[in-house]
């Protein structure tokens, strides 16, 4: 949430270098992803990825403010109750905390934990996940293949998790539970 309402921001509002930028996750019971997904000219694809990279570096060096935290929040739990305005949205949400979670009501705890995570969490999660060995980048496109081709690989070369700042250094590390607050008291899935 964090990344898709930063990134967009500054690449796609402050330098207009894409002309649409998301990103989302795929959490399922098995390993997921995290994606960022961009629609640009050809002509901006390296621009748009240092970019993207420079972002994602931001991300990892420092915990998001205090303000950025709460508006992703807030923009989160807006999505969830909004998608229960219709009565399929109920079935529909429902339906899922109880084949997820075994209770349909697990909704109330994953919104409990959500408002109850600081910023460091983030940072954690980010470093945890946003690595290097696990990074895949690929394209679409019509031509240029090849070229286009050599810039993602150098991009994923490229690509180094920064050290943390001061300021995140000194922060002491959440417990390593506090991140399965999405999984069931059956633990139903992995970390």
């Amino acid at each position: 949430q964090l990344i898709a309402q930063t990134v967009p921001a500054s690449i796609r509002l402050e330098k207009p270098l894409v002309n649409n930028v998301s990103a989302s996750s795929f959490t399922p019971f098995d390993p997921g992803f995290f994606a960022v997904s961009m629609s640009l000219v050809r002509e901006n694809l390296d621009v748009a990825l240092a970019a993207l990279i420079e972002e994602l570096y931001h991300l990892l060096s420092s915990p998001p403010q205090p303000e950025e935290l709460a508006k992703a929040v807030m923009n989160l739990a807006s999505e969830e109750f909004y998608s229960m305005e219709t009565v399929d949205g109920m079935a529909r949400t429902f339906g899922s905390y109880e084949h997820h979670y075994g209770d349909y009501k697990y909704f109330n705890q994953i919104m409990k934990a959500v408002h109850g995570l600081r910023p460091v969490d983030i940072l954690a999660v980010a470093r945890k996940y946003l690595r290097p060995e696990t990074m895949t980048v690929t394209m679409t496109t019509p031509r240029g293949e090849r070229e286009a081709a050599k810039i993602l690989a150098a991009t994923v070369k490229k690509f180094k998790p920064p050290p943390l700042n001061k300021k995140a250094a000194a922060v002491k590390s959440p417990k390593a539970n506090r991140f399965k607050w999405a999984l069931s008291s059956k633990n139903v899935g992995g970390d």
